[in-house]
């Protein structure tokens, strides 16, 4: 259920993107902590070939968060595909 309620409020802030406002920002920011996190500490758990693109995906995850705390995402259209990238799944 909780994954209903975020998935909607992730295409809610994309819908007005990257026009958003600080407190969805500051949102994006968490929810791309916890993502990384938790895909750091099952690292360990997979083989490697799935560790390495779970180590690109810590790494994808990584640059959105330094993209949007730098704030230079609003004119760069590279920049907002990065950010969206890691959201693709859920956007589509």
């Amino acid at each position: 259920m909780f994954n209903y309620f975020r998935n909607r409020k992730i295409r809610n802030i994309f819908s007005r993107f990257p026009s958003i406002d600080y407190t969805d920002k500051r949102w994006l920011i968490k929810d791309l902590k916890v993502r990384e996190d938790r895909l750091r500490s099952t690292l360990h758990l997979h083989r490697s070939i799935e560790s390495s693109l779970i180590a690109d995906r810590i790494v994808l995850i990584d640059q959105a968060i330094n993209i949007l705390v730098s704030d230079n995402y609003k004119d760069n259209l590279e920049e907002c595909m990065t950010i969206r990238m890691v959201y693709e799944s859920i956007l589509k």
